[in-house]
C-alpha cells in the first residue's frame, strides 16, 4: 500500500494541533514499515523540520519565521509550488491512499483510483460563523467533504457535529484519538511562585476574558497564584486593556512563549491547568497535562468531556462563577488536587499515536 500525504497544513501553520498530528502519524506509520511519502518542496513548519529525518523528507524549511509583512503572500506562492509537485507524485507515485492534511481542495484527476482521506479536526469555523467572517449556512468545507472517500474525526464530537452541520453519512466517516509525547523531560522549575497554567491563543471562542472575569472575583486567588500564559503571542491592546478593566496589576500574569520544554516545565509545576474554551475538536494540552500531573480545569462543553473523563472538574465557561468554584474547589483542596491526578493518569492510558496510526491504517486497508 502506498501512501502519500500532501503539504497543506504545514505551509498554513508554523507549529499547531493538526501539524502534531500529522507529524506524529507519519512517524509511526513509518515504524510500522509502511510505503509513505509526502509531497513537499518548502514548508514553514518547526515540527516537521525538527523530523525531517525520521520522516525521510527532502523537502526544506523555508527561511521564514514570523507573521511578519509578506506572510500571506510565501503562503500562496508555496502552496502553489507544492501544488505542482503534488500532481507530479501522483502521477509518478501512483499512490494507494492520497491523506490530504487540510481543507482546501485539490483536483485529484491525476489518479483516480486512489482512495481520498480527509481528517476534520473541528467545526469551529462552522459553529461560530460570524468570528470568521462566514456567511450564514456558508459550509466552506462542502467540496472536500464530498471529494473525499473517507473522512477522520479526532473525535465522537466532531463526528457528531460533521453529520449535524454537513449531513455526512456516518458511514462515511471514522474517529481516531490523539496520542501524547510519551517522551518526559527531566524538568527545572522556571517559575517559583505558585500558579494557574493557561495555554496557547487567547482569541473569539478560547473565553480568555472570562476566566480573568473569574479570577479576579476571588481576592484569594489573586494573592495565592499568578496566572501564567503559556504561547499565544504577546498581548494586545485589548489584553491589556482587560488586565487594567479586571483589577490585575503587572507581577499577577506571567506570560512565557518558548519551547516544548518551557510549556513541559509550566505544567509540570502549575497547581492547575485551565482550560476556559467554548470548542474544540479535541483538546491537546489536557493530555499534556495528564502527563505531567498536573490537575484539569475545564469547560464540560464540546470534546472536552470525552478527552478529559474524569480525570477533570468542570465548569460552565458562559458563567464566571461557575470557573470560580472550580477553580476554588481544585487549588484549595489536596485532595481533591491529588484525585484528578490520580484519574488523569488512568485516563492517559485510553490515548497513544500508536493507537492513532493503527486505527489510521486499518481504515486505509479497509478503503483499498
Amino acid at each position: 500500500m502506498k501512501i502519500l500525504f500532501d503539504n497543506k497544513i504545514f505551509i498554513n501553520q508554523i507549529h499547531g494541533g493538526p501539524s502534531v498530528y500529522f507529524v506524529n502519524l507519519m512517524k509511526n506509520l513509518i515504524k510500522k514499515d509502511c510505503d509513505l511519502k509526502i509531497s513537499s518542496t518548502f514548508h514553514l513548519n518547526y515540527l516537521l523540520d525538527e523530523n525531517k529525518k525520521d520522516l525521510k523528507l527532502k523537502g526544506y524549511k523555508f527561511p521564514y519565521n514570523n507573521y511578519l509583512v509578506g506572510y500571506n503572500f510565501i503562503k500562496k506562492f508555496l502552496h502553489k509550488v507544492n501544488f505542482l509537485i503534488h500532481k507530479k507524485d501522483i502521477k509518478k507515485y501512483k499512490p494507494d491512499i492520497i491523506h490530504t492534511t487540510y481543507y482546501e481542495d485539490y483536483e485529484y484527476e491525476e489518479n483516480n483510483n486512489a482512495k481520498k482521506i480527509l481528517t476534520i479536526f473541528d467545526l469551529i469555523a462552522e459553529k461560530f460563523p460570524l468570528q470568521y467572517k462566514l456567511k450564514k449556512n456558508e459550509l466552506p468545507k462542502k467540496k472536500i467533504i464530498e471529494q473525499s472517500d473517507k473522512i477522520i474525526c479526532i473525535s465522537h464530537n466532531t463526528k457528531k457535529d460533521l453529520i449535524d452541520i454537513y449531513n455526512v453519512n456516518p458511514n462515511k466517516i471514522a474517529v481516531t484519538h490523539l496520542g501524547y509525547p510519551k517522551k518526559r523531560f527531566d524538568l527545572e522549575r522556571i517559575i517559583n511562585s505558585p500558579y494557574i497554567l493557561f495555554v496557547g491563543t487567547r482569541w473569539k471562542y478560547k473565553n480568555f476574558e472570562n476566566l480573568l472575569s473569574a479570577i479576579c472575583l476571588s481576592n484569594k486567588i489573586i494573592n495565592s497564584f499568578k496566572l501564567v500564559i503559556f504561547g499565544g503571542g504577546k498581548f494586545s491592546n485589548h489584553e491589556l486593556a482587560l488586565f487594567k478593566k479586571y483589577q490585575f496589576k503587572k507581577e499577577d500574569i506571567i506570560h512565557i512563549e518558548g519551547s516544548d520544554y518551557n510549556l513541559y516545565s509550566c505544567f509540570n509545576f502549575a497547581s492547575a491547568f485551565v482550560y476556559p474554551s467554548l470548542y474544540e475538536g479535541f483538546g491537546l494540552p489536557i493530555l499534556e497535562s495528564f502527563l505531567y500531573e498536573c490537575p484539569v480545569i475545564c469547560s464540560n462543553t464540546s470534546s472536552l468531556p470525552e478527552v478529559a473523563g474524569d480525570g477533570a472538574e468542570y465548569f460552565d465557561p458562559c458563567l464566571p462563577e461557575s470557573i470560580l468554584t472550580a477553580l476554588e474547589k481544585v487549588l484549595f483542596s489536596k485532595d481533591v488536587s491529588n484525585s484528578l491526578i490520580k484519574n488523569g493518569q488512568m485516563r492517559l492510558k485510553k490515548f497513544s499515536w500508536d493507537n492513532c496510526s493503527d486505527q489510521t491504517l486499518k481504515i486505509y486497508s479497509e478503503l483499498i
